[in-house]
């Protein structure tokens, strides 16, 4: 499985650099990648929105915890075509 990434709004396609109409295997290293088409699948199968926490620790400070809810949306009650995913990201202090 793959996603297709669709941002709205500036300050969200700053954060990540623009990847909106691109494939989120070709734009996520493999492990970022795993995850987030883990989670999309967890909410396809369970038909119900999903939470996902990830840390990011590697490298200088800032480092930082994303705090992200897929929801699953569908227009005939059947299929699912689309997720809604809103993140919150929070800067992690030295010393958590």
């Amino acid at each position: 499985m793959n996603a297709r990434v669709t941002l709205h709004g500036s300050a969200a396609a700053a954060a990540y650099s623009d990847v909106t109409g691109k494939l989120v295997r070709d734009v996520h290293k493999p492990e970022v990648a795993n995850r987030l088409v883990a989670s999309l699948d967890t909410a396809n199968s369970r038909r119900a929105g999903v939470i996902g926490v990830s840390e990011e620790r590697h490298g200088p400070p800032p480092h930082v915890r994303l705090n992200i809810l897929y929801l699953p949306v569908t227009s005939d009650g059947e299929q699912i075509t689309h997720f809604f995913a809103y993140g919150r990201l929070d800067r992690l202090e030295d010393h958590e």
